[in-house]
This record gives structure tokens, C-alpha cells and sequence, in this order.
């Protein structure tokens, strides 16, 4: 049977088609024939490949998933098998032989109808819609008369089909082949690209760490040489210190006069300004708790005996008592400065010490300033109201020398000079916190 034909390089996989009742003998004979020619594993039919207890649908599907061509052989009754109850069989969509053809069509698979026993190919409105597509198939005539020249033209399409089924794998595998090439080739460039992209970004970086390690090493370099003059003038300071040391002063240079001796001399208006601002506010400070404690500030009539109060005792001492209390809290600070300066100069308490600094001599010259204003205004404060009381008219305050004979004079002839010195030593009180305050904002502008 395979005289005068050269094997194709790969066989072609053929997928035999058959209703049993209809064809099962030529079905027989060409696939006898086609397995001479291909080989038993190139050639699927359901009798012979399908295996006992195995899902013929599931079998059919990965048959004419992995055949090159279906052969479905028709003979006369075909079209017009019916089943048990009379039913055209095509009609029915469980029908094996529909199944088949109707998997190979949605696989767009290469179909031969192959007609056997004088068969005619059927009408596309004979057949279900599912395989209208049939009648438009080529189909091989395969007549018992001529069986030999019929197969072997068949094995000659078949061939055929492999060999054109086989260029276009092979096209596909060139076309993969190229396509993995440039892919990798890009692959490749992107890499090279990116390597160079790294390797400038290294040098551009080491660039920058070179620069900015001799930036550091100039700003270095600067900070010695300013660094120089005062490491000259620490040694000197030391040399001299050794000299009096070996002629015997008795000087001890302490870190507070080190200090001072570094720093540049404070202008004589600003320390004369705060010795004057601090001298203040301790005498008027004194002079003020001396007036509220003892000094007779209002005479009560209609009291018992003398009816005599000092400004802390008085019906209106609420203020005065606040006063004393802000005032000895300022006496009290100035005095624990002092004493923990020792007995340095003046100009040594005007400077402060290392641990308070400009920061702490600031505030304490606005607090002295504050204190001194809300004394003065509590004082002022009480003032009006021993005035009121003392003139029995509690809906104003009089005017006029009414208001100081009310002050100064009680309704009685009584002398209340405390409640007139009292506004005064509050006035020197503030006065002393302002001068302080103009002392510290000159020393910070002169640092």
C-alpha cells in the first residue's frame, strides 16, 4: 500500500470518526490502512484506543486536542441513524458522533468526510445547527472498486496536512525563537544600561563624597586656625599664671574670676545702673514691710482703745497684706544673691553667676520690674479704699485736698502717715525694678 510515497518527516495524528451501524467495516479497513502507514499511535478510534470504564467524552476531547485531522466516515444511513424510540440520533445532543464532530468544529480542527458505500455528503439543513459548518468540508470518496487508489490518496492529504502542519510549527518556533532572542536581547541592553546607569551614579556618588570630605576637611582646617589665637592666649594665660605662682602672689584665680577676666569689661553706666537699681529696691523694699507692719496706717472710730491699725491690719488689708508678701519675696531674692556671691564686687553680682547667666539675670530683672508695678498699684489700691473709709462716704472716692486730709488725717485729728508713705516706698519699689531691667537690656545689647 505505501509503494512510491515518501514518509513524511512527522506522521500525521488522525482521529477516526464513526457511527457503528452505519460503517463500522470501511471504518475497519481505513484504520488497518492508516496505522500501516502512520503507526498505531498516530491513529485514535474509539473501539481499539478507548479503554474500559473511561469517559468518552472526556477521551474524544484530548484525542482531537492532540490529532492533526479528524476523518469522519459517512455512509448511507448516517444522516438517518435512529435510536430505540425512532428518534433521529444527530438530533440528539448526547449523540456520540455528534459530539465528536461538534468538539472538532469548536476546536477548529482539519475535518475529511470520507464517503463510504456510495454515500452523498448531506445538505447544512439537513444536519442540527451545531454542524451546518460540515457540509463545507472537502470530502474523499472512498468507493470499494477503488479502494487502493482512494486510501492512498487520502494518506497523500493526510501527509499533506502534516507537512503543512509541520512548517508552521516550525514557522511558530522560528517566530518563538527570534521573539525569545530579541527578548533576551533587550534583556540584555537593559542590564548594560542599567549597569552603566549604576556605575555612573557610583562615580557620581564617590565624586560628591570626595567633595564633601574636603569640604570637611577646609572647615577643619578653618576651625583650627581660629581656634589658634585662643589656644595662644589660654597658654599665655597659663605662663602667667605660673609666674605669679613662682613669685609667691597670693592671687588664686578662680573659674568665676577666669571668666570675668575673659569677658569684656561691662560699661560703668550699666553697673552703676544696676548697683543703683538693686540698692533701691532693698531700701524701699525694707522701708515698705517696716510701714505695713508698724507704722499706723487708719484710725477706726468707734473701736475700743486706741482703734489704731498698721497696712496688714486694717479692714482693707487684703491688698497691703499682698504687698508685704510680694515685697519680702524681692528683699528676700537680692539678699540670697548677695550672700551667695560672698563677698565679691558689685561688678561680679551684676555679671551673675555660671549657673544662672544672661538668661536667669534677665528674668530676674523683669520680675523684680513686675513686682515692683503690682505692689505699687495694690498699694494705690488700698489707698482709695482707706480713703473711703476714713471719709464715711463709701459711694466715691473725694477729690481735691478733701482727699488728702482724708489720707493723711483721719475724721478723728489722727495721723495716718503710713497709708501716705506707703505709695511712695512702692513707687521707689518699682522704680528700683525698672532701673534693674534697664540695667540687664543694656549688658545683653554691650554682649
Amino acid at each position: 500500500m505505501a509503494e512510491g510515497r515518501a514518509d513524511p518527516d512527522v506522521p500525521p495524528r488522525v482521529f477516526i470518526s464513526y457511527r457503528r451501524d452505519d460503517a463500522a467495516a470501511h471504518a475497519g479497513r481505513l484504520y488497518d490502512a492508516l496505522v500501516d502507514r502512520f503507526g498505531r499511535d498516530c491513529v485514535f478510534m474509539d473501539v481499539d484506543s478507548i479503554q474500559v470504564g473511561t469517559d468518552f467524552t472526556q477521551v474524544v476531547e484530548e484525542a482531537i486536542a492532540g490529532c492533526d485531522a479528524v476523518v469522519a466516515v459517512l455512509g448511507p444511513s448516517w444522516l438517518s441513524a435512529t435510536d430505540s424510540k425512532g428518534r433521529r440520533r444527530l438530533d440528539n445532543p448526547d449523540d456520540l458522533v455528534r459530539l465528536e464532530l461538534e468538539i472538532a468544529l469548536e476546536r477548529n480542527a482539519r475535518i475529511l468526510p470520507v464517503l463510504v458505500q456510495g454515500a452523498d455528503m448531506p445538505a447544512s439543513d439537513e444536519l442540527p445547527p451545531s454542524l451546518s459548518r460540515l457540509v463545507r468540508r472537502h470530502a474523499f470518496d472512498l468507493a470499494d472498486r477503488r479502494w487502493r487508489s482512494d486510501i492512498l490518496d487520502l494518506i497523500s492529504a493526510l501527509e499533506g496536512l502534516a507537512r503543512q502542519q509541520q512548517a508552521v510549527t516550525e514557522e511558530k518556533a522560528r517566530e518563538e525563537a527570534h521573539e525569545q532572542a530579541r527578548l533576551e536581547a533587550e534583556a540584555e541592553n537593559q542590564a548594560r544600561l542599567q549597569a552603566e546607569a549604576q556605575a555612573g551614579a557610583e562615580a557620581e556618588a564617590r565624586l560628591e563624597a570626595e567633595a564633601a570630605e574636603g569640604r570637611e576637611q577646609a572647615r577643619l582646617e578653618a576651625e583650627a586656625q581660629d581656634q589658634a589665637p585662643l589656644e595662644a592666649a589660654e597658654a599665655e594665660t597659663g605662663r602667667q599664671a605660673e609666674v605669679r605662682r613662682d613669685a609667691g602672689t597670693r592671687l588664686e584665680a578662680t573659674p568665676e574670676e577666669a571668666r570675668r577676666q575673659a569677658e569684656p569689661p561691662l560699661p560703668v553706666v550699666t553697673a552703676k545702673r544696676s548697683t543703683r537699681g538693686r540698692r533701691i529696691v532693698l531700701i524701699s523694699g525694707v522701708a515698705l514691710i517696716l510701714d505695713l507692719l508698724f507704722v499706723k496706717w487708719q484710725h477706726i472710730a468707734g473701736v475700743a482703745g486706741d482703734g489704731s491699725s498698721t497696712g496688714v491690719e486694717s479692714p482693707n488689708a487684703l491688698p497691703g497684706v499682698l504687698a508685704f508678701l510680694i515685697t519680702l519675696g524681692m528683699v528676700g531674692q537680692i539678699m540670697a544673691t548677695k550672700v551667695s556671691q560672698g563677698t565679691l564686687p558689685e561688678a561680679a553680682v551684676l555679671v551673675g553667676t555660671e549657673a544662672t547667666g544672661a538668661e536667669a539675670d534677665r528674668w530676674a530683672s523683669w520680675g523684680h520690674l513686675v513686682a515692683g508695678l503690682l505692689v505699687l498699684t495694690l498699694l494705690l489700691v488700698k489707698l482709695a479704699a482707706d480713703a473711703i473709709e476714713l471719709g464715711g462716704d463709701t459711694g466715691a472716692i473725694p477729690l481735691g485736698a478733701e482727699t488728702v486730709r482724708l489720707i493723711v488725717v483721719a475724721s478723728d485729728g489722727s495721723l495716718t502717715i503710713g497709708a501716705y508713705l506707703g505709695p511712695v516706698f512702692g513707687a521707689a519699689l518699682a522704680f528700683g525694678g525698672f532701673s534693674m531691667r534697664r540695667a540687664s537690656t543694656a549688658r545683653r545689647s554691650a554682649g
